[in-house]
């Protein structure tokens, strides 16, 4: 160590990105990203027990506001990332501080209308998602839930963008690891809650601490990096708003499509198939999730790198880039045909022989959002380039066939409807965005790690004939998994080092 004072990366831009950045950033989100999902279904056992099935699968259905309603959040955030790291490659800190001031104020508004029109349609939430009522809550109390998970809803919509510069200078190290404490922390108040007999409101608990820690640590990181930013309200002029609102709204409709093909459903499925479908339904979706943020994990520094990439282009950057997305792709043929091979040995032996039905929900949803990250590289590529249209097109084409087919599949077929409607949704908007994405032109890359998916998936179909399914302790687990992500990985890693893809 020197004397030397801390220099931000908003202060040392003649450096742009280097290998070493990205790669920090995706070794500590890797990191966090195992201890995340760890904790994560470590505690759905305890759960169940503590909270029940019922409780448990109507907190899945009203936390999915949360998410629903990120999305007011999802596309000026993407825009703050995107606009800071053009300035970071520009070199200009005023842009850097323009751009977070102008995408919190317009956040802060767009918070108290969701928030606000959350609270006054409670009761008619309510009856959407529960038109039979829940045994052990009231009409009442399940609104004051709901108008309290809006409230909560809010401040999640404006901290998520106040810190939005650190992943725009590569800094998503800082964020993840404000996640790993925010996410302990909230499951243990929550595990505390349900203890006492809190019941649901232990979960709301668990979540408002969780938001509250990931807040605070991750604005004091802000005002370490970048000092000479302050997080304030700024008068947005006409233009200016005009130009965030137009492209940030184009990148939330291009992220609609991955709230669709897990909260919609949770909403379906509680008033066709009711609270016990949506249980088993949120504890399969649960891995599959979990796996999707290993998968997606290399891919978090490139919406920044290729808008770094149009003001300062560098082979060393292109590379990693690619390097990235071919990582993302091996991890995904290692995670998602693991689980759709093990899903249901797996749900048997880490809760019981009545979880069937989540193991079959694991089975089927890995095959829906491997079609998701196939095409994420696409998408980002086209955010950083500008591109929004491109990425909003797949994606409304995705969210049109997603919805209805999940609708009308559930209500015919149950829980499984849903579950093949995100298949199909999933598919056909990833095709749609590649076909988009070849005749607009430009560069090739990046190329889509298919090969490695498909190696996944080939494998998945060897271990089902070889029977997977009839495992039935944890060492045979253990060994089949083992194997599994030997074969694949070097495999998968191997071929798609064999056509490497430079512009």
């Amino acid at each position: 160590m020197t004397g030397a004072p801390p220099v931000s990366p908003a202060q040392a831009p003649m450096r742009g990105t280097s290998g070493a950045t990205l790669r920090r950033a995706v070794m500590t989100g890797g990191g966090a990203a195992v201890v995340t999902a760890v904790a994560n279904l470590a505690v759905v056992p305890t759960l169940l027990d503590r909270v029940g099935t019922a409780d448990y699968g109507a907190w899945a259905t009203i936390s999915s506001v949360l998410a629903v309603g990120g999305l007011a959040d999802a596309g000026l955030r993407s825009e703050i990332v995107r606009r800071v790291g053009d300035a970071h490659g520009r070199r200009s800190d005023d842009d850097i501080a323009r751009a977070v001031q102008e995408g919190v104020t317009l956040l802060c508004l767009g918070a108290v209308v969701v928030a606000g029109v959350g609270i006054v349609l409670a009761p008619t939430l309510r009856g959407l998602a529960f038109p039979e009522g829940l045994a052990a809550h009231g009409p009442g109390e399940l609104d004051l839930l709901i108008r309290a998970t809006f409230l909560l809803l809010g401040v999640s919509i404006v901290g998520a963008g106040a810190w939005a510069a650190l992943p725009g200078l590569q800094r998503g190290d800082l964020i993840a690891r404000a996640e790993v404490g925010a996410l302990l922390s909230g499951l243990l108040v929550t595990l505390l809650g349900a203890t006492a007999g809190w019941g649901l409101w232990a979960l709301l608990a668990g979540s408002t601490t969780q938001i509250a820690f990931r807040t605070l640590v991750n604005l004091m990181a802000m005002h370490r990096v970048l000092p000479e930013v302050r997080v304030r309200l700024v008068a947005v002029d006409r233009s200016s708003a005009g130009g965030f609102l137009t492209l940030s709204w184009l990148a939330m409709l291009a992220q609609v499509s991955d709230v669709v093909d897990a909260q919609w459903d949770k909403i379906v499925l509680s008033r066709y198939a009711g609270p016990d479908a949506v249980a088993s339904f949120q504890i399969g979706t649960l891995l599959v999730l979990q796996a999707k943020v290993l998968a997606v994990l290399p891919l978090a520094p490139l919406l920044a790198a290729v808008a770094e990439l149009r003001t300062r282009p560098g082979t060393d950057l292109l590379r990693w880039a690619q390097t990235l997305t071919r990582t993302s792709g091996v991890v995904a043929a290692v995670a998602f045909g693991g689980l759709a091979a093990f899903g249901p040995a797996l749900c048997r032996l880490w809760l019981d022989e009545g979880a069937g039905r989540s193991g079959a929900v694991a089975r089927i949803f890995s095959l829906a959002i491997a079609f998701n990250v196939l095409a994420a590289p696409i998408a980002l590529r086209a955010f950083g380039d500008g591109r929004h249209r491109i990425a909003a097109l797949g994606a409304t084409v995705n969210i049109v066939v997603n919805g209805v087919m999940s609708l009308v599949l559930t209500m015919h077929f149950g829980l499984v409807g849903a579950l093949w409607g995100s298949v199909a949704g999933n598919a056909v908007g990833s095709v749609v965005l590649v076909v988009l994405v070849r005749r607009a032109g430009g560069q090739s890359w990046p190329v889509p790690a298919w090969r490695a998916l498909s190696i996944g998936a080939a494998a998945t179909g060897v271990a089902v004939v070889l029977g997977s399914d009839t495992i039935r302790t944890w060492p045979e687990l253990t060994v089949w998994g083992v194997a599994f992500t030997l074969v694949v990985a070097s495999t998968s890693w191997w071929v798609e080092q064999r056509w490497e893809v430079l512009p």
